[in-house]
């Protein structure tokens, strides 16, 4: 089963983000390394604009950040590990939406419980490709 590592200051870098962005879905990238699928370590994060139709119910991060960060880490160990996201007012667990969005079996999805304006629950996910649904990936903190 995958672990997922990530710093105190990194995690504390995801809740400013959140909560800065609330009542909108907040988004960003999450980079790091991953040792054969057992373990990812989150190493930095980066925040995104929403790019969504509908920031309050939705979230995309931008593209051409995506692309960005495809091109400078090429030739490094690190490697967009996943994304993270918030739920305004909803659960730490993927929406409908989200498994709509779930494009990449191999990507991290950390999801952020914010209730007016404070940090609830913060969950990470898989969601392989054989799986309707997302596995619960633990978050060990540092």
């Amino acid at each position: 089963m995958m672990q997922l590592i990530l710093s105190d200051k990194l995690m504390t870098q995801i809740c400013h983000h959140v909560a800065a962005d609330y009542p909108r879905e907040a988004c960003g990238l999450l980079i790091g390394l991953r040792d054969g699928g057992d373990e990812g370590q989150v190493t930095g994060v980066v925040p995104s604009p929403n790019m969504a139709a509908d920031p309050h119910v939705s979230f995309e991060i931008d593209p051409a950040l995506i692309l960005k960060y495809h091109k400078q880490l090429r030739d490094k160990d690190d490697i967009i590990l996943g994304h993270y996201h918030s739920h305004p007012e909803g659960l730490a667990r993927p929406s409908d939406r989200d498994r709509q969005q779930n494009y990449d079996p191999a990507m991290v999805w950390v999801i952020v419980q914010v209730s007016k304006g404070h940090i609830g629950g913060v969950k990470a996910f898989l969601a392989p490709e054989t799986q309707a649904d997302f596995d619960v990936v633990p978050i060990v903190l540092f």
